[in-house]
């Protein structure tokens, strides 16, 4: 959950949080499930 003076500063601080977790999972060797690399796929 994230807060924001706006709904897209919130949405903005969420994607944040999420990129960060995916980036630990990919650092501590962990598998990334499929709904995540759907989401932040280039």
């Amino acid at each position: 959950m994230a807060y924001g003076e706006t709904t897209d500063e919130a949405i903005r601080k969420v994607k944040s949080i999420a990129l960060q977790v995916l980036a630990d999972m990919i650092e501590n060797g962990e598998d990334v499930p499929d709904s995540l690399k759907v989401l932040f796929a280039a």
